[in-house]
Parts: structure tokens; sequence; C-alpha cells
């Protein structure tokens, strides 16, 4: 019974000493699956800013004058996810979320707009109807801001109050509120009939 004892004190101790030199990891095994794309859904309203679609850029929220391919999951209550907008915490693919830039304290005039491995901002996505927050305050009214350089809109959208003088994205850029222009979004059916060639 003493060897035996001996024994497994002695493997107990070499595997304490392994798991603290070299720790085990596991390979992380993603799930194969991949959403079909179809046309983007959330479409700027006309005429401010014509065939502008929403879209992500280094996880924010922008407007491209184009209409992607996309996979999005939306509905009338909910998260809006965007297939491959964020990173994941386990390196899988998979949809980031919409969620509006949270503020330390009170009420916003303006909030960034940003795409993140969690929901934490509900949408109305009726089809047929515009893009809303249901937050406090709710509002479907976006701001669209432009630098000189691109053909991107970074994406806002407005809380009380007037605008300041400028207004901060959720990667640090600066816009002045004279290169903006309000807008709100429509919500279109989703089109799974499109096949890419």
């Amino acid at each position: 019974m003493k060897s035996f004892a001996l024994s497994v004190a002695t493997l107990f101790t070499l595997y304490t000493q392994y798991t603290q030199a070299a720790p085990l990891t596991a390979a992380i095994v993603c799930p194969l699956y991949l959403p079909a794309p179809f046309p983007d859904p959330f479409e700027a309203v006309k005429p401010a800013l014509d065939g502008y679609y929403l879209t992500a850029s280094n996880q924010k929220a922008v407007l491209v004058n184009e209409q992607p391919l996309q996979a999005f999951t939306y509905s009338e209550n909910g998260p809006v996810g965007l297939w491959g907008s964020a990173p994941r915490p386990n390196s899988c693919p998979g949809y980031g979320y919409l969620n509006i830039v949270p503020y330390t304290s009170g009420l916003y005039q303006y909030a960034p707009l940003k795409w993140g491995p969690t929901a934490s901002t509900s949408w109305n996505a009726t089809v047929g109807g515009h893009l809303t927050n249901l937050g406090t305050p709710s509002s479907d009214v976006f701001v669209a801001c432009k630098s000189d350089a691109a053909d991107t809109y970074s994406l806002f959208i407005t809380g009380v109050g007037a605008l300041p003088v400028s207004l901060t994205d959720s990667a640090g850029t600066a816009f002045a509120a004279a290169n903006c222009v309000r807008t709100k979004i429509s919500v279109a059916a989703p089109n799974y009939e499109y096949a890419p060639a």
C-alpha cells in the first residue's frame, strides 16, 4: 500500500510540474457554418445618401456607395448582426452585432456605432420601416459623416438636443458637423433568391 501511495504522489507531483511549466492548450474547432449572403437590406434614405448601404469597416458602422452581398440577421425587436463584422472571442467566424458605443453617464447628443462580438443594443428592423434604436433615447435618425479622403461615411445615431460642432467616431476620428448629413436607414426583406455567379 505504501508503494501505491508513493506512486500516486509521484504522478501528482509530475502532473503539477508539467502543467505549471507548459500549460495544455486545446485546439479550437470552429463549426462548419456559413450563412448565405444576400444584397444588403439596409439602405440610407434617399435623396440625402442615395445608394449608400450599412456595413462594417474595422468594426465601425459605415455607409458605402454600393450594395454589397452580406449575411445579416435582424428582427423587429433584437440585435442586428452582420457576419464577419467583429472579431469573435474564440477566433471562429460569426456574427458581429451593431451596438451604440456606451456613454459614461447621462443622455447623449449623438453616439458612435460599432460592431461587436456581443449584442448590447436592441433594434427595431421591421421590413418596410426604418432601423430604430429601442433604447433610451429611442431614435431612427442617423448622422453620416464623411472625411475628405474617402467615399465612406462613418455612422452615428442622434440622441437629445442639438449636435455639437464636431463628432468623434468609435475609432477616435473627429468630423466637423458641417461635413455630416442626417438620414434614416430603410429596412428591406432579405433577398435569398439572389445567387451570386
